[in-house]
């Protein structure tokens, strides 16, 4: 004997379920309390520290204090807690753990690209950026040496082929070459400056570019000056007594 369901009959069932569950999804949604995510001032993305990190607190009361405390951040509200978009983020901004605190109790999430939003991630550099600015450390400049920048360019194959590279003017100064993090810092820049490409290069190719000139990081974030002498600090290696060698 064959069980026959009509399809009516069949719909108005799974109707009802799906109605069903977005209301316990809704519910479950509004019971979660908002989170308080520390942002950087400079850099405009999740404020991390020397060791990677990223915080976020339960409490608005904890996270003012603490953004008081560390200076130059400040708080931003995540309706509905922190999630997957938040973690992404934060590992965008190079942090490789996120810190939650909250009723006395501290949590920590290892943050890693799998399972992370997909997208354009350069982790590592923007962890050496948020922390030179921090610090002022060249070693952190230093690690840039293994990062791959994006730099704008146009190239032109009449009459013959060129690369032209985007400069920005800064008053009182020697015009520096543009370079970006990653394709969230450059599309800042791209929406009011049509007609570029983004090349990806590796630290050689950059210090290649703007041996003369220096470079300007992240025009429309951290603003980063890399100078001449920062580009030729970048590939100094310091052994385990302190000198330095190129």
């Amino acid at each position: 004997m064959v069980l026959r369901i009509s399809k009516n009959r069949l719909t108005a069932k799974w109707s009802k379920h799906m109605v069903k569950m977005q209301e316990v999804f809704v519910t479950q949604k509004n019971k979660k309390k908002d989170a308080y995510l520390i942002i950087s001032d400079i850099t405009e993305r999740p404020y991390i520290d020397e060791l990677r990190c990223a915080y976020a607190f339960s409490s608005g009361d904890a996270a003012e204090d603490f953004a008081e405390k560390i200076g130059r951040a400040h708080v931003c509200t995540v309706k509905g807690g922190i999630g997957v978009a938040e973690m992404s983020k934060c590992y965008a901004a190079g942090a490789n753990t996120l810190i939650e605190r909250g009723g006395g109790k501290e949590s920590r999430q290892t943050l890693q690209e799998d399972g992370m939003i997909r997208r354009h991630y350069n982790n590592e550099l923007c962890a050496d950026e948020a922390r030179y600015i921090q610090t002022r450390q060249l070693d952190y400049i230093r690690s840039m040496r293994n990062c791959r920048f994006i730099v704008p360019v146009k190239i032109r194959n009449h009459p013959e082929m060129s690369v032209i590279y985007a400069t920005a003017n800064i008053p009182g100064m020697p015009y520096k070459y543009l370079a970006f993090s990653d394709l969230e810092e450059y599309g800042k820049w791209s929406m009011k400056n049509s007609g570029w490409d983004p090349l990806e290069v590796k630290a050689e190719g950059l210090a290649r570019i703007g041996r003369r000139h220096g470079f300007l990081l992240d025009a429309c974030g951290a603003k980063l000056l890399i100078s001449r002498g920062m580009l030729q600090n970048m590939f100094v290696i310091t052994d385990s007594k302190g000198e330095n060698n190129v």
